[in-house]
This record gives C-alpha cells, structure tokens and sequence, in this order.
C-alpha cells in the first residue's frame, strides 16, 4: 500500500447529472487531492448539503469520474493508497483510455470496497475501463 500519498485541498470537477442533460456535467467541488484522485463531501447527488450521514466521495480528477463512495474519508483515502501504485492510466481524461497491465487488480479492488465500509453498489463495477463510474444507492 501506498501510504506516501499526500493530500491538500483543492477543487476539482465532478461529473454530475444535470435535470434536463443527457450527459453528466462537470461541477466544481471543494475537497483534497493526491495525484489523480480526490475526496470530497458529497456523492453522485452533488457536494453534502449538511442533512443526513455523511458521504465521501473517491474520484478520478483528470475525468472527474466517481469510483467509490464511503461514509468515512479515511476509507477513500485507503482504497486511493492501493489504487496509486498499480500500473493504470489514471490520468487518462476520457474513462475509455483508463487502461493498463494493473486494470484487473483495480478493478478487483473496487469490486472488494464493500470490505471497507459497507456500501450498496448498483451495477457492473467491473465496467471500470468502459465506464469507471459507479451507482451508489
């Protein structure tokens, strides 16, 4: 694991769904980032608004894709930490280029957050180089 990661706050967009698109939109939020990943307050619904338990939400900068949201931060810290140092493109802007010989693993680890906070997923978390996003109910 990658405990080296260091985290700042910063603000990033997010991919949103906007009532009246057919396509997410890009939203800023607030929140840290290490590398190509950030951690905000929120969840596919948008930034946290204060009401009801709290939700962090892990995504990829560079696409501003979801990957996995918890209801701690440190749970999306530890799952970005065995993330970083596999042999993946997560730089890549566009999901369909997140590619790369470690993409299994990933993929693998995202499917096993469950371990780590329990979450419902909605979906085929396996679609991470297709879709890499995630529904979580």
């Amino acid at each position: 694991m990658n405990r080296g990661m260091r985290w700042s706050r910063g603000t990033f967009s997010v991919l949103l769904r906007v009532a009246g698109q057919f396509k997410p939109q890009p939203f800023p939020v607030a929140g840290i980032v290490s590398g190509a990943f950030g951690i905000f307050q929120g969840d596919k619904k948008g930034p946290a608004s204060g009401e009801g338990s709290p939700r962090f939400s892990l995504v990829l900068v560079p696409s501003g894709g979801f990957l996995y949201t918890y209801s701690r931060q440190i749970d999306c810290k530890v799952l970005a930490e065995e993330l970083a140092p596999l042999d993946v493109a997560w730089s890549a802007q566009d999901a369909k280029q997140i590619t790369g010989a470690g993409i299994a693993t990933a993929r693998a680890l995202l499917r096993s957050g469950q371990r780590l906070a329990p979450v419902m997923i909605r979906g085929d978390p396996a679609g991470i180089a297709e879709r890499h996003r995630f529904e979580v109910v």
